[in-house]
């Protein structure tokens, strides 16, 4: 699947509003792709979830859609918004994604040479 940056559909903020913001000085993507904030002992675990919960319920289905069509920082993002906020009609998309096979080990049991 082609990435297309979202400020080229007009959605320019979506990557610095959801996917980069900071949290203990690590950008959200990092955060929820090593699963810190799933655990009690980090610092920011309730400032972080209640912040990821927040931003699931107020991001529209078109920034999704923008992040989505991105690169896998922003897809991982938005996939974890979609979850928390139960948005059952990105199902579908999001299966196809993980289906791609773009990334090692995705849609295949080898790493794709490059």
């Amino acid at each position: 699947m082609p990435s297309q940056h979202p400020a080229e559909i007009g959605y320019d903020h979506v990557v610095e509003s959801y996917v980069t913001r900071t949290y203990g000085g690590l950008p959200r993507y990092l955060v929820l792709n090593g699963g810190r904030f799933l655990g009690p002992r980090w610092w920011h675990t309730t400032r972080f979830t209640r912040h990821l919960l927040n931003d699931a319920a107020a991001i529209t289905d078109e920034e999704l859609e923008a992040l989505l069509g991105y690169e896998w920082r922003s897809r991982l993002t938005a996939a974890w918004l979609i979850g928390a906020d139960r948005r059952e009609r990105f199902r579908a998309r999001i299966g196809d994604l993980l289906l791609a096979g773009e990334v090692c080990y995705s849609g295949s049991a080898h790493c794709r040479r490059l």
